[in-house]
């Protein structure tokens, strides 16, 4: 008498082509997941879209920057590039105020001993944003930047 025996129910089979399934919709979601990543925001929306709304006007003599807010952004540092004609290449630094420049205000950062009179750099505002509970930086776009001569 031989028994016909089956390995498994298909209500197990079942289950197990489920569970599967899931364990495999969660790893490609979290691979997925680190190349998209999640950008800093500023006040509830990405931080890209606060650099369109940056306004500010700079004054530079050697040795100190005067940069003041005339957005609705606080802007909490600059990148500065030095832009030399002759050769084509840019000297950056990234400086920050002692406390965000908010609506109206003022605020100084000095220069890199590298740049003097007469020099023509380029002025980047640096946002403060927020990933969770977590604050970060973001440069934005050289385009959203301001060009002026260094006064004597």
């Amino acid at each position: 008498m031989i028994k016909k025996r089956r390995a498994l129910s298909p209500v197990i089979a079942t289950i197990l082509l489920v569970s599967i399934a899931l364990v495999l919709a969660v790893i490609i979601f979290l691979w997925a997941r680190s190349f998209i990543g999640e950008g800093l925001e500023k006040e509830g929306r990405a931080i890209d879209k606060s650099c369109e709304e940056v306004v500010f006007s700079a004054e530079a003599f050697p040795g100190t920057l005067t940069v003041e807010n005339l957005g609705n952004v606080a802007i909490y540092g600059v990148e500065i590039k030095r832009v030399d004609n002759q050769l084509g290449t840019e000297i950056s630094q990234a400086e920050q105020f002692k406390s965000s420049i908010t609506i109206g205000a003022t605020g100084n950062v000095e220069l890199p001993l590298e740049i003097g009179a007469r020099d023509t750099i380029m002025v980047i505002p640096v946002l403060l944003g927020e990933k969770g509970s977590q604050t970060g930086t973001h440069k934005c776009d050289d385009d959203y930047g301001v060009e002026i001569t260094v006064g004597d």
